[in-house]
Order: structure tokens, then sequence, then C-alpha cells
């Protein structure tokens, strides 16, 4: 059923998709976590402050886990309903791969990437899967922290909302856009937004975990606030970033969050990251 699932995913037909998992029987849950997801999930707090490398429990077996990334491609114009059905089909495939057993849901964030992605809320759609279901991971795959597009404080917000109303099964990937196009419908430089970024995800744990937040920095300020609803899992969501060069990778590395590498290329092309 996987195989069929990667086939049925590399031709964009998300119908069958949908079928496929619909009718697979329950896979066996997985057991154990990535090495990735484990340092991820059990030491994101690193991500608050901490400045000393975060210590890694890893188990003697480890497991890959599975999941599906609905991205919204919606091919050339003319769109017509081809759009909507689309956005509808991505949630009905995050459905049935709870009931078929995958282990997370992906959804991406774009802004006017025409036939490439017209997914523009990825909490959004995090959130209908996961009023919808019961096990499956919901990843937002990313969300922009950049604080003109995304201001930190309803970053926070909105994902400690989908914490509680999952029971605790939401996880925050973050990043900056996917270049000018996006960036600059908001105003933003794209020279910026690394900084932007640095500083959001810095800010964002404290506000799940302080009760009185403030924040003066160089792209938003906050008054002294609490910041609610806090989320369900603690002390905070997983956290995580796109990564598509050695040096965020390393960031990532020494903030204690996920790495998360989306790459068509062949494997041997993601050995700098990997061994980064």
């Amino acid at each position: 059923d996987r195989d069929r699932a990667v086939e049925l995913g590399a031709r964009c037909d998300p119908d069958a998709l949908v079928d496929l998992l619909q009718e697979s029987t329950r896979i066996r849950p997985l057991s154990g976590r990535s090495p990735c997801c484990l340092i991820n999930r059990d030491w994101s707090a690193a991500a608050a402050g901490a400045k000393a490398p975060i210590p890694c429990h890893y188990t003697d077996a480890m497991s890959l886990e599975f999941g599906v990334f609905q991205g919204g491609s919606v091919g050339p114009r003319p769109w017509g309903e081809r759009e909507a059905r689309r956005l509808r089909q991505d949630i009905e495939v995050g459905i049935a791969a709870d009931r078929a057993g995958f282990d997370t849901f992906w959804a991406p964030e774009h802004h006017c990437l025409e036939e490439y992605s017209h997914s523009s809320s990825s909490h959004l759609s995090c959130l209908a899967v996961g009023v919808q279901t019961t096990r499956i991971r919901v990843v937002t795959g990313i969300m922009n922290l950049c604080p003109p597009i995304n201001h930190p404080v309803r970053v926070a917000e909105q994902i400690a909302l989908i914490d509680v109303l999952t029971n605790g099964r939401v996880e925050l990937g973050t990043g900056r856009g996917s270049g000018s196009t996006e960036v600059n419908t908001f105003g933003v430089a794209a020279e910026d937004t690394r900084a932007m970024w640095e500083e959001a995800i810095r800010a964002i744990p404290k506000m799940w975990t302080q009760d009185l937040f403030t924040w003066d920095g160089k792209y938003f300020s906050v008054p002294e606030r609490c910041v609610l609803p806090k989320p369900v899992q603690k002390p905070h969501p997983p956290l995580w970033v796109t990564a598509s060069n050695p040096g965020t990778v390393e960031v990532a590395g020494r903030m204690g969050i996920g790495a998360a590498m989306f790459n068509f290329a062949d494997p041997e092309l993601s050995r700098p990251l990997v061994e980064s």
C-alpha cells in the first residue's frame, strides 16, 4: 500500500490516493522515532534560548515515520473548479492517512505561486485535518515566521489553539518563504528574512512557556502580555525549520529543533545537509 501511495503521490493523483488510503487496512503503528524526530520532540525547548548543546537520548532501534505532504498544486490555467477541489482533496488525504496508520500530515504555506501551490494557510489545513482525526500528527510545513507576514504572537496563539483542539498533535514547522515572489508581496526584502525568522523562532517558545511575555526586538515588539491559550504539549509543540543549505541545518542543530529537508533530487546530493 505504501509503494502504491508513493506512486500515486508522484503522479499527483489525489483522487486515487484518497481511494487507496480509505480502502487499505490499517498499517501497524511504527515504534520508535527517527533521531531527527526524537531530538525535535524531546529537546526543542532549546529554541527558547539555550546556548549549550542539547543532550540527545537515542534508543538502540530507530524506525522511520511515514507521512503525507499535500501541497495544493493545481496545474496550469484555467483552474475553474479544480483549485477548490484540490484543496478539499488535500484535507481528505490527511483524514484517510490517519485511518491508514500514517504518522504525520504536512501542509505548506505559499503566497502568489500560481500552479505550484495554492495552499496559503498551513495552520488552517492542519486544523481541518486535526479536528477530523484522532491519531495523526499535523505539521505546518511551513508557517512563515517573518513578522509582516505572520506576526509571532498570532503564530503562537494559533498553533496553541490547534494544539488544544487536537489534544496535543500539532507541530510548528517554520520557514521564511520560497523566494522574493512570496515575501515581496508583503513588503519584505528577501535579505531580511533569515534574521526575521531567527528572532521569531526564539520568541515564540517563550510566549508558550512564560506567564507574562515581553519582547523588544529589531523586527517586532510586544508589551508585557499573557499570550493565550497555552499549548497542551509541554514544554511546547515541537519545532521545525525547512533547510536547503548546510548553514540552516547547522542553525537548527544548535537550536535543538528539527530540520525538514524537502528534496526531489538524488539522495547523494543531500549528503552535505545530512553531514552538517
